[in-house]
């Protein structure tokens, strides 16, 4: 059976009110419909089958913003707003066989929790095929980089990332790659089988053709030829 990929976008401290959140939220989920009907309608998350919500998330920037204030962790003398540690919120595409989570974490200015957005795929193996697509993915990676502007986002599975034995932190490298530039570098030198392209304020990365076809071997040298370490 085929290992599932997930979305992963990470950015540091970022000061935002949950209005902005929203509009980038918003602006993403939109982003992610015209991708695949798999991540086109999301329903809230709860613990117990019994509890989930029959009607799906309104992505109105309005409605979102009361949802991501609905997440925000809470003192546990008084109940106030912990404001430093931003907004929170997770859904899933209410698809069982097919289930896609989401969970976004924004608005953060501690450096105690990152911001950031993931998708949890479920597996090729699972009906999701499209979602591998490389034109999907790459268009659900754009979409992601688009809306959140982070410093870093990939396209990978969790051995993959284990492979690269990283520090915690550090960009992952896979499939696709967002890499925001530094010192006003926005595309690295790529080795052969490896291709990229300007997105928002940085470069996608793209090693192979197919997520379905990437190697370990073949990811680990592409990340020592791209000289990522470091970032």
């Amino acid at each position: 059976m085929s290992e599932p990929f997930y979305l992963g976008a990470y950015w540091g401290p970022r000061k935002e009110a949950v209005a902005s959140c929203a509009d980038r939220l918003a602006a993403c989920l939109s982003g992610l419909a015209r991708a695949s009907e798999l991540v086109g309608t999301w329903y809230l998350k709860a613990n117990r089958k019994s509890e989930m919500t029959k009607a799906p998330v309104s992505i109105e920037p309005e409605a979102l913003a009361t949802l991501l204030q609905a997440g925000q962790n809470r003192r546990d003398v008084d109940r106030e707003p912990i404001l430093e540690l931003g907004f929170s919120v997770a859904m899933w595409n209410g698809d069982y066989k097919r289930a896609v989570g989401m969970s976004v974490k924004c608005g953060a200015w501690s450096t105690v929790v990152p911001n950031s957005f993931v998708l949890s795929l479920p597996s090729i193996d699972d009906g999701a095929a499209e979602l591998y697509a490389p034109d999907v993915a790459q268009e659900l990676i754009r979409s992601v980089v688009t809306a959140w502007e982070p410093e870093w986002a990939t396209f990978t599975s969790h051995s993959l990332r284990e492979a690269q034995q990283l520090a915690p932190g550090a960009p992952v490298l896979g499939w696709a790659t967002y890499l925001a530039s530094r010192d006003g570098v926005s595309e690295p030198q790529v080795p052969s089988g490896v291709s990229s392209e300007p997105l928002g304020a940085g470069v996608l990365v793209r090693v192979g053709q197919d997520p379905m076809q990437l190697s370990e071997p073949v990811l680990l040298a592409a990340r020592g030829a791209l000289n990522l370490m470091g970032r």
